[in-house]
């Protein structure tokens, strides 16, 4: 908890892009939230991606047009939302493009993802190869992820986890509904069908086997 909560106001930034509100529609542009009260507009919103780097972390702060708290897992600082965040770090090198957790999203054919994070009730780093290199799962209310007055989710990696070069990293940031099957801990995204209920979202162009990703953000370094 301490490490994903470091915080550096001197660090430097090397990205601090805006994205687009209300483009959280999904691949088709028509994805609806699940109509649980809980699922509140905007909770599915990027609008802005930051990330800052010290001599020994990288500071990651994805800013949402809304999230919330539901209260029923306060150490998390804010549930519902979910986020993968596949790195590209070298053209060069292997690496995988289909983002899992039931995102069901397939990167672009000349983008391999050397590191992917995903962010739910903890932090979950994955190699090229999709196994872990490490997690940390959310169970300490003093450390939390989210803060839904400032709408934002907040942490820090250790550099030695997805290397260094950053500045030239092509980077993907995707945004979906969490799904923790009503336990607790990273969980995965959330179903998205052609009709939304209570606890999945509607309007895909099929009832299964869609892309579950509601927000896309496309960061290019270079």
């Amino acid at each position: 908890g301490e490490q994903i909560a470091k915080h550096n106001p001197l660090a430097r930034k090397i990205i601090a892009e805006k994205d687009a509100a209300f483009d959280d529609v999904g691949i088709n542009g028509k994805y609806q939230y699940p109509k649980n009260i809980h699922f509140e507009p905007g909770i599915l919103d990027l609008t802005k991606f930051i990330v800052a780097q010290d001599s020994s972390n990288y500071y990651f702060e994805l800013q949402f047009r809304n999230l919330v708290q539901p209260g029923w897992h306060p150490e998390y600082g804010f549930q519902l939302t979910y986020a993968a965040i596949a790195i590209m770090q070298d053209s060069s090198a292997n690496g995988r493009n289909f983002i899992g957790h039931n995102a069901n999203f397939h990167l672009p054919d000349d983008f391999r993802a050397q590191r992917t994070i995903y962010i739910g009730g903890g932090i979950e780093i994955e190699d090229e190869k999709g196994e872990i290199l490490a997690a940390y799962k959310s169970v300490d209310a003093k450390f939390p992820l989210g803060n839904v007055q400032k709408k934002k989710i907040c942490f820090s990696i250790p550099q030695k986890y997805l290397g260094r070069g950053a500045e030239n990293w092509k980077w993907w940031i995707l945004i979906g509904a969490q799904d923790d099957h009503g336990g607790a801990g990273i969980g995965d995204f959330r179903q998205v069908a052609r009709r939304a209920g209570e606890w999945i979202g509607g309007g895909a162009d099929k009832d299964a086997n869609n892309c579950n990703v509601y927000d896309f953000l496309f960061i290019d370094q270079k």
